[in-house]
C-alpha cells in the first residue's frame, strides 16, 4: 500500500471517529491530522523534532527510565531471585503510584493492588505530578517564553497521566504480581529469615529484661 493510500486510510478512520463522537475537541483533532498529513514527510519530521513538546516528552521519559532500568538489571542477574520477584514487582508498582497518586489514596487503601489508580479523584493535581526536575524546568521555560500555551500544558499533563495509568495497568496484567507460587517462595529468602530471627531474639531479650526488673 502506498504512503498516500495509508494517509488516506488513516484520515478516513479519524473522520469516522469524529462522526461517532461529534465533539469540538474531536473536530479540532481531525483538522490538525489533515493539516499534518498534507505536508511532506521531511517537513513532518522537522515539525515533530522542533516541537517543544517532543523535547518535553523526552525529559519526562528519561526521568522515569531509572525505575524500569533497575528492574531490568534485577532480571539480568545470574543468581536465583525467584524469592524476590514478586516483592520487586510490587515495589515497582508502588514507586509508580507514588509519582501520580495522592497520599490519601495510598493511605486509605487496604491493599496496594486494589487501588483505583485510574480514577481522577485519586490522582494528584497537575502541579504535584512527579515529572522530573529537568522536565519541570523546561516546561516553565517554554511557558515563560511563549513556546507552549496553556492548552498544550494541559495536554502534556493529560499524556503524563495516561502514561502512568497504562504503565500500572501493564504491570498488574502482565507481571506475575498475583502469583501464589511466588508469594510462598519468599520463605526461601535468607535475608528475610535472618531479619525475622534477629527480631525474635531482640524481643526475647526485651522480655527477659522486663522480667528481671
Amino acid at each position: 500500500m502506498s504512503r498516500s493510500k495509508q494517509n488516506s486510510s488513516s484520515t478516513s478512520r479519524t473522520e469516522r471517529l469524529v462522526a461517532s463522537t461529534s465533539t469540538p475537541e474531536a473536530e479540532e483533532k481531525l483538522a490538525e491530522t489533515k493539516k499534518f498529513s498534507a505536508i511532506g514527510r521531511p517537513e513532518r519530521i522537522f515539525k515533530v523534532m522542533t516541537n517543544p513538546l517532543t523535547k518535553l516528552t523526552c525529559y519526562f521519559l528519561k526521568s522515569n527510565m531509572t525505575l524500569f532500568d533497575e528492574f531490568n538489571l534485577l532480571l539480568q542477574r545470574d543468581e536465583p531471585l525467584i524469592h524476590e520477584l514478586q516483592t520487586k514487582c510490587i515495589q515497582l508498582l508502588t514507586d509508580l503510584f507514588v509519582r501520580f497518586l495522592k497520599g490519601s489514596a495510598l493511605r486509605e487503601s487496604k491493599e496496594i493492588l486494589k487501588i483505583e489508580y485510574n480514577l481522577r479523584s485519586n490522582q494528584k493535581d497537575d502541579k504535584d505530578l512527579s515529572i522530573g526536575i529537568d522536565t519541570k524546568t523546561y516546561l516553565d521555560e517554554c511557558l515563560s517564553k511563549g513556546d507552549l500555551c496553556a492548552k498544550e500544558r494541559k495536554d502534556f499533563y493529560e499524556s503524563v497521566r495516561r502514561y502512568f495509568v497504562e504503565a500500572c495497568r501493564y504491570i498488574l496484567v502482565r507481571f506475575p504480581i498475583h502469583s501464589e507460587f511466588l508469594k510462598h517462595s519468599e520463605v526461601v529468602d535468607i535475608k528475610k529469615f535472618l531479619f525475622l530471627l534477629k527480631s525474635l531474639k531482640n524481643n526475647k531479650k526485651q522480655k527477659t529484661k522486663r522480667n528481671i526488673f
